[in-house]
């Protein structure tokens, strides 16, 4: 296991070393917020389903957050 060490910006955003984004194929995952850790795993086939509906879209809870 690697560990590293990233900074969220103003915006909520991080990036994530070049090479852990090369593994990544697909710009999709799960991020889960497990108290004292967030696990981020890439949305499988699999998961598609699993999450679908979930929680509102990416331009919804921006829409939420610019509505304050």
């Amino acid at each position: 296991m690697t560990a590293y060490v990233v900074t969220i910006d103003a915006g909520g955003h991080l990036s994530l070393p070049d090479d852990v984004a090369a593994r990544w194929r697909d710009r999709t995952v799960v991020l889960a917020d497990l108290g004292d850790r967030l696990v981020m795993r890439e949305v499988t086939t699999a998961l598609r389903g699993k999450y679908r509906g979930r929680g509102p879209s990416t331009l919804e809870a921006r829409a939420m957050e610019r509505e304050g």
